[in-house]
């Protein structure tokens, strides 16, 4: 599970925007969702990363579904792996940056 979500994350950064009909026609928020309540951390990690990924390259289609992921990721940042709650942080903070950027009063 780990590998691929570390290889979706690879894709991401190499595709960047371009993936975006790719994660419009696919269940990847779904899986990711379920990937990010896995009781393994390592699972929690990748998938906290490539939340943060796809909120970079196509946050039209994460923005839906905010409060379901902040929800899950607030819960990480107390973890006792280090590496989950630092993808965890990193995830809300690309979530805020994107918010912050199509807010209307900027």
């Amino acid at each position: 599970m780990v590998i691929s979500l570390d290889l979706l994350s690879g894709l991401l950064e190499g595709l960047g925007t371009q993936i975006e009909p790719l994660v419009s026609d696919s269940p990847l928020l779904k899986l990711l969702f379920e990937a990010a309540q896995d009781p393994q951390p390592d699972v929690r990690q990748s998938s906290f990363a490539l939340l943060g990924d796809l909120t970079k390259a196509c946050f039209a289609h994460i923005r839906p579904q905010i409060g379901q992921f902040m929800s899950v990721l607030v819960n990480n940042l107390g973890s006792e792996h280090i590496s989950v709650s630092n993808n965890a942080i990193w995830a809300i903070g690309e979530i805020c940056i994107q918010l912050e950027y199509r807010s209307p009063w900027s």
